[in-house]
């Protein structure tokens, strides 16, 4: 490699440096378990911690800077294009009281790919319509408006309970990375069988959602490499809400992108 080659890699990796210190002060000093997934579609369930956030994210940072793919920089024409999250038109937020998560969890899990989505029952577009908390799980009534590629058992045009453990939801830093009531994501799922019950569950809750906005485009994060276009814009988080996710957000509101969410899903839920 070159020296100007060097030079540009490290360019790449430099504005991402404080993130990369703050996560591995994060890090140090907790207990590490390795954590598996059934592969059985239909029994599931996989475990994770409250520092599984810190983990993908921590492997997002560097794997963006190691790529040679800076989102801040490269754009078309040179300049980046960015739009500012507090410009995108959602609905009002609806203020959800949780109760206090039950128990510390610790451990860490293998980053988002797009190929843990082979782990998913169904991929779906819906809307959140209520948020309930139950023996220390998390339950959102989901609004199912489309459903891409192959699935189990869900229906368009009707609402699914899809539970996870509490602490999937407290231990989010912000609302972005959280659903909220009133809000329209695209999500995948799993789907697992308990007391002779079918349950969904959102197949990597510590990650933002894609989610719609009221006007049509589509906000999402990079770890869906498959989605991105140099069409695509960089998203400002200039929210004073909590934001934990330390990967980037995009947007696209090309008419195209529902097309490509199911070639996504086509080619992973078929498998």
């Amino acid at each position: 490699m070159s020296r100007e080659e060097y030079r540009n890699l490290f360019k790449n990796i430099e504005p991402r440096k404080k993130h990369q210190e703050e996560l591995l002060d994060q890090l140090t000093n907790k207990q590490d378990e390795v954590l598996l997934m059934n592969q059985h579609k239909k029994n599931r369930k996989p475990v994770y911690g409250t520092l599984a956030a810190f983990a993908l994210l921590a492997v997002i940072l560097v794997g963006n800077g190691l790529s040679g793919k800076n989102p801040d920089t490269e754009t078309s024409g040179g300049e980046p294009v960015i739009v500012k999250y507090s410009d995108l038109l959602f609905e009002d937020p609806v203020i959800v009281k949780a109760p206090e998560g039950a128990g510390e969890q610790s451990g860490k899990i293998m980053p988002f790919t797009e190929e843990l989505l082979s782990e998913s029952a169904a991929f779906i577009k819906g809307t959140v319509t209520d948020i309930d908390f139950q023996n220390d799980q998390v339950l959102y009534t989901v609004l199912v408006s489309k459903v891409y590629g192959p699935s189990e058992g869900v229906e368009e045009g009707k609402s699914i309970t899809v539970t996870n453990d509490l602490y999937t939801y407290t231990s989010l830093a912000g609302s972005v990375e959280k659903l909220q009531v009133d809000r329209t994501y695209l999500i995948p799922l799993t789907l697992r069988e308990e007391e002779g019950k079918e349950v969904y569950s959102v197949l990597y809750p510590f990650a933002p959602q894609i989610q719609m906005t009221k006007d049509g485009q589509y906000l999402y994060p990079d770890h869906y490499t498959s989605l991105d276009t140099e069409e695509a814009k960089v998203v400002e988080m200039d929210t004073e809400e909590g934001y934990g996710y330390y990967g980037t957000m995009k947007l696209r509101e090309d008419d195209s992108f529902e097309k490509d969410l199911e070639k996504l899903a086509e080619t992973y839920l078929g498998q």
